[in-house]
């Protein structure tokens, strides 16, 4: 975004104009309005762009739905119908994401000749996108992010990790954020559930009530449809802290634990500040994931070895 004022042409009887006075009236525009989608709306997909793969001989086939987007300067991108890219394999195994880019172009479809001269030039700009498969790490600011892709071994998979979501549809209900936080109350409250029938959970009642609580209170929480990203980082990261002091307040002697209280750990160790930014948060909740299928592995076995309330 522009860090200096904005600047529109105040037009007067007699004025001379100029094509640099009607450019510098378009821009004033434009930048009011990319400060509006910035400041109001964020940045990322607003709605539709959604990406499916297809392996092809020569590499991946993407395909994006229709839909709009906010680029990180402010501008809209809108795609009106589907397009399809063929994407090369990447050289080397990582992570990459996909990126929308907005370019603009001129017509040659519309030359004018130049007053008084022999030259021609386009009169008019056309936006155009292209689709970007980059490392991950690399930004552009014309560009809106749809997917993050894996590529080992020569094979690409898209991942489920969210990107930015912007304007109203920065929902809940909308991105990959709200089933990984219901699995994860859903899995610690069977587990504690479990848990009720063995004594170990006696002898640490306040951090059981304390934790017990906490996914109560967020399974309300996520009842509401318009729940931001932003509030299910929160949430998440509340709820790891509770599930530190749980977890880390029982003995050693159910081993099935031990795997679980070591990565809750790790994780509310690298718990980001309430004031960072939403991308810092998204690359922080990642490890959700990975602690729900511990926390599966562990529920599983406490069944086994509990066995049905009598």
């Amino acid at each position: 975004m522009q860090d200096k004022p904005l600047s529109r042409l105040n037009p007067f009887e007699g004025l001379c104009l100029t094509s640099h006075d009607l450019l510098d009236e378009q821009t004033y525009h434009r930048q009011s309005l990319q400060q509006h989608h910035h400041h109001l709306h964020g940045y990322g997909i607003v709605h539709g762009l959604q990406v499916e793969l297809a392996s092809k001989k020569k590499g991946y086939l993407a395909t994006i739905q229709s839909g709009f987007g906010i680029t990180q300067n402010g501008s809209g991108v809108h795609v009106p119908y589907n397009m399809e890219c063929m994407l090369d394999k990447p050289s080397s195994d990582g992570l990459y994401v996909l990126w929308l880019i907005l370019l603009e172009v001129e017509d040659q479809a519309e030359l004018r000749q130049v007053f008084d001269t022999a030259q021609q030039h386009s009169a008019r700009i056309v936006e155009q996108v292209v689709i970007k498969l980059v490392p991950d790490g690399e930004t552009f600011e014309n560009g809106v992010q749809l997917r993050r892709i894996q590529n080992r071994m020569g094979r690409m998979s898209p991942l489920s990790d969210p990107v930015p979501r912007a304007g109203r549809t920065e929902r809940a209900a909308e991105s990959y954020l709200k089933p990984r936080l219901q699995s994860f109350i859903e899995l610690n409250r069977k587990i504690l559930n479990l848990l009720y029938r063995t004594s170990e959970v006696r002898e640490i009642e306040m951090d059981t009530l304390s934790f017990n609580s906490a996914l109560i209170s967020s399974e309300f929480t996520l009842l509401e449809e318009g729940t931001t990203d932003r509030v299910l980082y929160r949430v998440a990261g509340l709820l790891t802290t509770f599930a530190n002091q749980f977890y880390g307040s029982m003995r050693n002697q159910i081993e099935a634990l031990e795997a679980v209280k070591g990565e809750i750990r790790r994780i509310t160790m690298k718990l980001p500040d309430a004031r960072q930014s939403n991308d810092v948060w998204r690359d922080w909740f990642g490890s959700i994931q990975r602690l729900n299928a511990l926390l599966e592995d562990v529920a599983s076995r406490l069944e086994e070895t509990i066995g049905p309330q009598q």
